[in-house]
């Protein structure tokens, strides 16, 4: 009944990480929600679930049997019991610069003993002043002992996935009410 609630909750944390990504504190701030909204939405799905007939073995099947969802699970119950959430994050750093040179171009002319017969230095010519470096940084989290099974952000997106597809599956089953 509250599921599609906490499901655009959790759709809404997951843009807030992929908007400040380059904020780690904001990041692990955005992302504790996301864990939590998104774990709320499987428990008001299995407390619905449990009200129908075979409703708790076919939750207990559905989530046992994704991989993702076992792993934020874990990640939520680690954050809400053990110790905040704090993955581990690499960090790229891109600099895009340019090399301006100038110079100048004098002429002197001289007779055949090496007498300089005259000299002309350029106009002068104003330096080109070089851009600023372009420094672009991007950070990648990564749950640990999960960095083989993606980096956060793509963890995050497919595990809503996942839940939207327990929560159309748990409707069309009439396990769940819309």
């Amino acid at each position: 009944m509250h599921e599609q609630k906490k499901l655009e909750e959790a759709q809404h944390f997951l843009e807030r990480m992929d908007a400040i990504r380059n904020d780690p504190t904001a990041f692990r701030r955005e992302l504790s929600a996301f864990l939590s909204s998104s774990r709320s939405m499987l428990q008001y799905l299995n407390r619905e679930a449990c009200t129908r007939p075979g409703g708790h073995k076919r939750y207990d099947d559905a989530v046992a049997n994704r991989s993702v969802i076992t792993l934020m699970k874990r990640e939520r119950d680690t954050n809400i019991h053990a110790e905040p959430v704090m993955p581990d994050n690499d960090v790229m750093i891109g600099i895009q610069a340019g090399v301006v040179a100038t110079g100048s171009l004098g002429l002197v002319r001289m007779d055949n003993e090496g007498q300089i017969l005259d000299q002309r230095s350029p106009d002068s010519v104003p330096a080109e002043v070089a851009a600023k470096p372009a420094v672009e940084v991007e950070y990648n989290y990564y749950f640990g002992d999960a960095r083989a099974a993606g980096n956060v952000l793509s963890l995050c997106r497919s595990y809503l996935n996942e839940l939207h597809s327990l929560v159309v599956d748990g409707r069309g089953r009439g396990v769940i009410t819309p």
